[in-house]
C-alpha cells in the first residue's frame, strides 16, 4: 500500500486546487507544499561535496553567483537609482574572465577579506581560479588562471578558506600597526531609564596565520583525495602554490568529503569527513621565510612557505538513529577557533560543526523538514604517563620536561531542528552561528551555548534590529542564501534560480520620529548604529544598512542627526577641530567621510531634485576634504618614475590641479557671494537678536544655505583651512615656475614642485602652468584673505566657547573642578561640535560673534573682493543649486568627482559611477601618463566613500 501511495497519481495535492477538499469534503484543503526538485537536487550536491556555494557577497558590496548551469559568473551590486534616489540590485553582468563547460562546470565561489576583494573560483574538479576588484564593484582582473590545472576528478574540493588579513590601527597605510585583536560593537544598553545609550565593546585575539604582505591574504584548499594546497602571491604580485599531502587515499572508497578550515593562532587547523563516516581534526604548521633576491637591478623580497602536519584528532561519526535515519550523509561543516568567552577569562577551545539536513518529499508518508546538528570541541589534553615513567621524567636532569598532548573531539549536545539548513556561517568575529533556511528564514545562535539569540523583542539592550522588531519579509523557498557584511540584508537564491535581494524593515506600526518620545525609534537608532560601527571601523560596505533606514528617513528629519550622533560616540570619531592641532589631522579621518555619508545618501532624492539641507553640507565636506588630500599627494608624494623627481614634473597632472584649484577657487567664491546674499537679507539680519536667534536654524535650512554652516563647523572650517594652505602653496609654486620660464623662454621643463632644480623636459608644461596662472589670475577672491576670515571665525569661535561653557559645565554641576571641569568643557564642546556637523541649529553663544561677522568682518573682507565678477560667475561646477532647473542644467553636463571638469562624452571613453551618491569619475586605466594613473589610483573611493561601478562605455546615465 505504501508503495502505491508513493506512486504518481492524477490529482493534486496543492491546496491551490480543489481535489483535496472535494476528497474530504472540506473547504479548507490540506496545506502540503512538497520540496521543490530544484531544493532536492541541490541537498543531493551537499552531500556529495563540502565546496558547491554558488553565490557569495564580498566586503567592498560585490554580489557574485554562479548561473543555473555553471556556466558563468554575474557581478551585482547595490546601488542608488539616479531618478529617485531608491535604492536597488542591479542588473547581473557577466564575468568574462571565466566560464565554465557541461563537462567542467563552474561549482563553488569563495571571498577573501581583503580591501581589494579577491574571488576564488573553483570548477567541479578542482580547477582554482583568483580574480580581484580592486578599484570597482563589478571590473575584475584574473589573478591567478587555471588552464595550468589538471582536469582530475580525484583533485575535486572539499574544502576551502581564505586566511584572515589581520586588523591594524587606523593611521596612514604607510605606519599601519598590527593589532592583536578584533573589536565587536554592541550591546547597546539604556541603564536606569534614562535617554542616552552606553555601548559596550568586546576584543576577540586576531593573532593568527596570515600572510606576511599586510593586507594580503592566501587561498587554502583540500581536495577529496587528501591534497592540501595553498595559493599565495608573492609582492611582485606572481602566483605562488604550495602542497601537502595529508594521508593517502588509495582508492576512490575513503574519500574527503566535507572539509572545513579555520586559523588557530600559529597554526591552521582543518576538520574533514570521510566516506568511511570519520571525522578528523588535523593542525597545518605555516612556516613563512624569506630570501633575498636580485631583479631588474633592484633588491627585494622573496617569500618561502612550507606546511607540515602536526597533531591528529580522529573520531566516528554518530550512527543512524530512528529519528534521523532519512539523513544519514552529511550537507555542511563548520570549524570555529578557540576563543575568549563572555566573561573574558576562560578560553573556549575550537568548535566542529557538522549539519545533515533534509526536505519534506512528496507523498503521505515522505518525512518532514529536519536538520541534525552535531558538534564537537577540540580539546588538547597530555599524554597520561604511568607513575614509573612520570618519575623519570620529573628526575631526568634535575627538571621536569613538557609531557606531549594530543588533541581529542568531545562530542556536545545534539541539535534537532523542524527545518531545512540550507547555509552556515559565523558572525561577530566566531561569537556567533547564523543558519539560514530553505523557507528564507535565519536563525542567529551563540557559538558557547547554541541558544537562539534575537528572538525575544527588546528596547533597553539592544544588539541586532531583529531584537527591536525589523524582520525580514517574504519569506519564499529558496536554495542558499547569502548575506550582506552587514548581515542587514540578504541575497536569496530561489528555486527558480533568479536571485532576490531581501532587507530588514519594521514591523512596528508607531516608529517613533526622535529619541524621546519612543522607545522604538531609540533602539532602532542604536540598532543601525551597532550595525553600520564595524563597517565603518574595517572599512567595509554598509549600503545596505542605509537602504534599510531610508524608507523610515522622510517623516523623521532628526534620525541623520541622531545616527549620526550615536556613530562618533561608539567609534569615539573626533569631530572637534583645535586650531593648534596638527595640521591636516582630520584629513587622516578615515572614519568621517564614511560617517557623513550617511546624510549624503539620505537626502538625496535623483539627479533633478534637490539635495536636503543636511546632504548638500555633508556632501560638500566630503568634497572639500577629498580635494584639498589630492592636492596634498600631488604635491607632497614622492614619485621616482621616468626620471622625475616629483608629480609636479608631470604636465597631466598640473592641468589636473588647474581644473581642481579652478573648482576650490570658485567654491570659495560661492562661500563669499553666498554670505555677502545674506548680508543683504533684510529676514536673516533681523534674527540676528537674542529674541529671534533660535529662528536662525530654520530659516538657513529652508533657505537652503549651507555656507554660513560651512564656516561655524569646526570640521568643515578645518577643512576650508587645510584647503586654503593647498591652494596657496600651488599659488607660489606657479609663480617659481612662470619665473623660471620667463628666464628660459626656448625651454620646456617644469619646476620641481620642492623647489628643486628642473626636471625632465616635457611638451606641455609650459602651457600646463600657464593655464594654472590663469586660474589664479581670474578668480574673483585672494586665498589669503579667505583664509585670513576663516582664521578670525576660528578665533571667535574660540572665545565664545571659553565665555559660555565654564558657565553651562557649572550649571550642570556645581562639584565639578580642576580636570573635572576641563573634561566637562571639553565634552560640551565637542557635543557642539557634532550638533553642528550635522547641519542643525547654531550654537546660541555664537550669536556675538555672528553679529561682528555680518557687521564688521564681512564687510571689511567684501572690499577685498572683486564683487562685480563675483555676482556674474555662475557655480554650476559645485553642484550645490537648491532649485530644480538650476540641477537639470548641472545633471546634463555632469562633473567629474576626480578632475572637476564637466564630462565630454566619448564612445571610447568609460566611466565610474558611485553606488551611493551617483557622482561619476572617467576610469583611466592605462590610458594617461604614469602620474594621473597613479593620482587616479588614490580615489579607490568615492569622496563620499561609496564604492564606484563602471557603466557601459560611452554612456554616463546607464
Amino acid at each position: 500500500m505504501a508503495i502505491m501511495l508513493n506512486n504518481d497519481m492524477p490529482m493534486s495535492l496543492d491546496n491551490t486546487g480543489g481535489d483535496m477538499a472535494d476528497l474530504f469534503g472540506d473547504a479548507t484543503g490540506l496545506p502540503l507544499p512538497p520540496a521543490s526538485k530544484q531544493l532536492e537536487s541541490r541537498l543531493d550536491w551537499l552531500r556529495c561535496r563540502g565546496c558547491c556555494k554558488t553565490i557569495a557577497w564580498s566586503k567592498i558590496g560585490t554580489i557574485a553567483s554562479i548561473t543555473p548551469n555553471g556556466q558563468e559568473i554575474e557581478i551585482r551590486y547595490l546601488h542608488t537609482r539616479p531618478d529617485n534616489g531608491e535604492w536597488d540590485l542591479s542588473d547581473p553582468i557577466v564575468s568574462p574572465l571565466l566560464r565554465g563547460s557541461p563537462e567542467n562546470p563552474l561549482v563553488h565561489l569563495e571571498w577573501a577579506e581583503t580591501n581589494n576583494p579577491e574571488l576564488a573560483v573553483f570548477d567541479n574538479t578542482g580547477r582554482v581560479a583568483i580574480i580581484v576588484f580592486a578599484h570597482t564593484v563589478n571590473q575584475s582582473w584574473l589573478t591567478r588562471s587555471w588552464n595550468d590545472d589538471a582536469v582530475d576528478a580525484a583533485q575535486a574540493i572539499a574544502g576551502s578558506y581564505w586566511l584572515p588579513v589581520n586588523p591594524s590601527t587606523g593611521g596612514s597605510a604607510g605606519d599601519k600597526a598590527r593589532q592583536s585583536f578584533n573589536v565587536s560593537y554592541g550591546p547597546a544598553t539604556k541603564a536606569g531609564g534614562g535617554k542616552d545609550w552606553s555601548y559596550e565593546s568586546s576584543f576577540i585575539h586576531a593573532d593568527s596565520v596570515s600572510h606576511p604582505q599586510g593586507g594580503r591574504s592566501a587561498l587554502l584548499t583540500v581536495t577529496m583525495s587528501g591534497m592540501v594546497k595553498m595559493f599565495w602571491m608573492q609582492g611582485s604580485n606572481q602566483p605562488e602554490e604550495t602542497r601537502l599531502e595529508l594521508e593517502s587515499f588509495g582508492n576512490s572508497d575513503e574519500l574527503i568529503t566535507h572539509a572545513a578550515f579555520t586559523a588557530e593562532k600559529k597554526y591552521v587547523e582543518l576538520a574533514y569527513i570521510t566516506t568511511s563516516r570519520q571525522l578528523k581534526l588535523v593542525k597545518i604548521d605555516v612556516q613563512w621565510g624569506a630570501q633575498q633576491v636580485q631583479s631588474g637591478g633592484h633588491q627585494g623580497t622573496r617569500h618561502t612557505l612550507k606546511l607540515s602536519a602536526k597533531n591528529w584528532a580522529m573520531t566516528q561519526l554518530p550512527s543512524e538513529t530512528v529519528e534521523d535515519i532519512s539523513t544519514p550523509h552529511m550537507t555542511q561543516m563548520l570549524l570555529m577557533p578557540s576563543i575568549l568567552d563572555d566573561s573574558g577569562k576562560n578560553m573556549v577551545p575550537p568548535l566542529i560543526i557538522s549539519i545533515r539536513a533534509r526536505s519534506s518529499g512528496h507523498g503521505s508518508f515522505a518525512p518532514t523538514n529536519q536538520s541534525v546538528i552535531n558538534r564537537w570541541e577540540a580539546v588538547e589534553k597530555p599524554h597520561a604517563l604511568c607513575s614509573a615513567l612520570e618519575k623519570m621524567r620529573l628526575q631526568r636532569n634535575g627538571a621536569a620536561s613538557e609531557v606531549a598532548s594530543s588533541m581529542q573531539l568531545q562530542p556536545l549536545e545534539q541539535i534537532v531542528l523542524d527545518k531545512c539548513v540550507v547555509g552556515v556561517q559565523s558572525a561577530q568575529f566566531g561569537k556567533v552561528i547564523i543558519l539560514a533556511f530553505s523557507d528564507g528564514s535565519s536563525q542567529y545562535r551563540d557559538r558557547f551555548t547554541f541558544a537562539e539569540l534575537y528572538a525575544e523583542r527588546s528596547l533597553e539592550t539592544v544588539h541586532h534590529l531583529r531584537q527591536v522588531g525589523w524582520t525580514f519579509p517574504d519569506d519564499c523557498q529558496c536554495q542558499q542564501i547569502a548575506f550582506s557584511p552587514s548581515h542587514c540584508s540578504m541575497i536569496q537564491l530561489g528555486d527558480n534560480g533568479k536571485v532576490h535581494w531581501s532587507k530588514l524593515t519594521c514591523g512596528q506600526d508607531d516608529l517613533g520620529s526622535s529619541m524621546k518620545d519612543g522607545q522604538t525609534y531609540a533602539a532602532t537608532i542604536a540598532g543601525l548604529t551597532i550595525a553600520a560601527a564595524t563597517c565603518v571601523k574595517y572599512s567595509t560596505s554598509f549600503d545596505d544598512v542605509i537602504a534599510v533606514a531610508r524608507p523610515y528617513h522622510a517623516n523623521r528629519p532628526r534620525m541623520v542627526a541622531d545616527w549620526f550622533q550615536e556613530l562618533t560616540r561608539i567609534l569615539s570619531v573626533q569631530t572637534d577641530y583645535v586650531p593648534d592641532q596638527q595640521p591636516d589631522a582630520l584629513l587622516k579621518n578615515a572614519q568621517l567621510a564614511p560617517i557623513l555619508s550617511i546624510g549624503v545618501s539620505l537626502g538625496y532624492h535623483g539627479d533633478l531634485r534637490p539635495r536636503s539641507f543636511q546632504s548638500k553640507f555633508a556632501l560638500l565636506c566630503c568634497t572639500i576634504r577629498n580635494v584639498a588630500f589630492n592636492i596634498t599627494i600631488a604635491t607632497n608624494a614622492p614619485f621616482p618614475v621616468a626620471s622625475r623627481k616629483s608629480l609636479l614634473d608631470d604636465h597631466e597632472i598640473v592641468d589636473f590641479l588647474a581644473s581642481t584649484i579652478k573648482w576650490s577657487l570658485d567654491l570659495l567664491s560661492w562661500i563669499s557671494s553666498s554670505l555677502f546674499e545674506l548680508l543683504h537679507d533684510a529676514e536673516f539680519m533681523a534674527r540676528l537678536t537674542p529674541e529671534r536667534a533660535a529662528e536662525m536654524g530654520p530659516y538657513l535650512e529652508k533657505q537652503g544655505e549651507v555656507a554660513l554652516q560651512l564656516l561655524m563647523c569646526s570640521t568643515s572650517r578645518a577643512f576650508l583651512a587645510s584647503l586654503c594652505r593647498k591652494i596657496a602653496y600651488m599659488g607660489q609654486t606657479t609663480n617659481k615656475a612662470m619665473e623660471y620660464y620667463q628666464l628660459h623662454p626656448h625651454v620646456q621643463s617644469s619646476q620641481s614642485g620642492q623647489g628643486g632644480q628642473a626636471g625632465k623636459d616635457t611638451p606641455g608644461m609650459r602651457a600646463a602652468f600657464v593655464k594654472l596662472r590663469k586660474v589664479f589670475a581670474q578668480s574673483p577672491i585672494k586665498v589669503g584673505d579667505f583664509e585670513k576670515l576663516n582664521q578670525l571665525i576660528s578665533q571667535g569661535i574660540a572665545q565664545a566657547y571659553d565665555a559660555f561653557l565654564p558657565k553651562m559645565a557649572k550649571s550642570q554641576s556645581q562639584a565639578l573642578k580642576g580636570k573635572e571641569e576641563d573634561e566637562a568643557i571639553k565634552a560640551l564642546r565637542a557635543m557642539f561640535e557634532t550638533q553642528m556637523l550635522t547641519a542643525t541649529v547654531p550654537v546660541p553663544g555664537f550669536l556675538p560673534l555672528l553679529r561682528k561677522l555680518f557687521h564688521v568682518d564681512l564687510p571689511a573682507y567684501r572690499k577685498t573682493t572683486d564683487m562685480a565678477r563675483l555676482f556674474f560667475d555662475e557655480y554650476s561646477m559645485l553642484t550645490v543649486q537648491g532649485d530644480e532647473s538650476a540641477i537639470k542644467g548641472v545633471r546634463l553636463s555632469h562633473i567629474d568627482a576626480f578632475s572637476k571638469q564637466v564630462t565630454r562624452m566619448d564612445a571610447k571613453k568609460q566611466w565610474r559611477r558611485c553606488v551611493r551618491c551617483t557622482s561619476i569619475m572617467e576610469d583611466h586605466g592605462n590610458t594617461r601618463s604614469p602620474g594621473l594613473t597613479f593620482m587616479a589610483a588614490q580615489m579607490r573611493r568615492c569622496p563620499c566613500s561609496g564604492s564606484w561601478a563602471l557603466l557601459p562605455a560611452g554612456k554616463v546615465d546607464a
